[in-house]
């Protein structure tokens, strides 16, 4: 096995001025937007700020609310759907949920440093986590084996649901799960997580105890068409170095990935750019660029890029920015020197700060199967 990077070798990696924030990506002389779309317009540009306002409120709301805390509840089949109308009708199940966060960081904030105790034997790894944002693990033999019985069916299910849809998408893709149908996968891999000290890491970055909170496992291959070409309409341009590069639009977690099948750099190894979690968006960047996100203005077709480009300048910056960086620019060579990618033989588990810069799932050849665990 292979040695991963350690936080003293990330700190001796090239670095560039701007590679402690997130890039600022110049779209008026950029090819897919400047340079091929059309200038806007007032009309234009009072449409793209009307279709982003709404999102705007949601992300606030939802950092403010703690609701990114909260756990996957009971009967949790994925993503809030209904548009805004669904999300209020939510809400009443979510209000316990909301209150604990608070009491919780009240109760913190007179514990103080007492909040938690990180176990000794995992100090030098909780240290490399909250320097680089990245730490690999490896589940032993027994314990890979025990994860892939307890999602057997799941992984036949969701092998079904994609040969019948067809066109494969990122939804399509994956596979939720929640603790009242699959308690034991949840306990055994927070059990596992623990002994492996990535509830520990976790712990130290976040700062409170913490657990797994939401679970689902993903399958991709080459026929994952929304990876490729992704500026279609633009004769002669191909896919960038960091394509598909971003951050989560999530507050208040980390995450985990753990290989079910071995995984290499041709079929959706993960990667990170080590130390990225320190250029985390805060403050109203951060607000702006989750809005744009979730508005779905950071979409790379033509009429979504149109939208995005209509946006006044100040506000055209996304969570999903890797797709917009040119090849050789500064921003994009300060991403790719510190990239790291965790490959089987580096180990099976990878925790990271999803506040920072990662992609995955890019395949080539053959196909990945994983699992991705928030923990909060």
């Amino acid at each position: 096995m292979s040695k991963p990077i350690t936080s003293t070798e990330a700190r001796e990696m090239p670095r560039s001025p701007g590679s402690r924030k997130l890039p600022v990506v110049d779209y008026d002389n950029h090819p897919a937007y400047g340079k091929v779309l059309d200038k806007p317009t007032f009309g234009m540009r009072l449409k793209a700020i009307k279709a982003l306002l709404p999102w705007i409120g949601v992300v606030w709301f939802k950092k403010a609310a703690r609701f990114d805390r909260i756990p996957a509840l009971p009967g949790y089949k994925g993503h809030i759907k209904g548009g805004f109308a669904g999300r209020f009708l939510m809400l009443r199940r979510y209000i316990p949920y909301i209150v604990k966060a608070y009491t919780d960081d009240i109760a913190g904030f007179f514990k103080g440093s007492k909040r938690f105790e990180i176990d000794p034997q995992f100090k030098k790894q909780a240290e490399e986590f909250v320097d680089t944002g990245f730490l690999v693990s490896n589940l032993d033999e027994d314990e890979l084996t025990r994860l892939k019985e307890l999602v057997a069916e799941p992984i036949a299910e969701l092998r079904k649901a994609r040969a019948e849809a067809g066109e494969q998408t990122f939804i399509g893709n994956t596979k939720f799960f929640n603790p009242g149908d699959h308690k034991e996968l949840f306990e055994t891999l927070a059990k596992y997580m623990r002994r492996h000290g990535m509830l520990d890491a976790a712990s130290a970055l976040i700062g409170r105890p913490v657990t797994v909170t939401h679970l689902l496992i993903q399958i991709n291959d080459p026929k994952d068409a929304y990876f490729h070409n992704v500026f279609a309409d633009v004769e002669g341009m191909a896919d960038p170095a960091t394509n598909y590069m971003h951050v989560d639009t999530s507050y208040d977690m980390v995450k985990a990935v753990v290989y079910l099948n071995e995984v290499g750099r041709d079929n959706g190894a993960f990667s990170y750019v080590l130390g990225s979690h320190h250029a985390r968006p805060v403050g109203w960047e951060g607000i702006l660029r989750r809005a744009v996100d979730r508005s779905g203005m950071s979409y790379t077709k033509r009429n979504w890029r149109q939208l995005f480009y209509s946006l006044p300048k100040g506000l055209r910056k996304k969570c999903t920015f890797g797709v917009d960086l040119e090849d050789g620019s500064e921003a994009s060579n300060a991403m790719l020197n510190r990239e790291f990618y965790i490959t089987s033989d580096q180990g099976n588990m990878g925790l990271f700060a999803n506040n920072g810069v990662h992609r995955g799932g890019i395949t080539k050849t053959g196909e990945r199967v994983v699992f991705f665990a928030t923990i909060g």
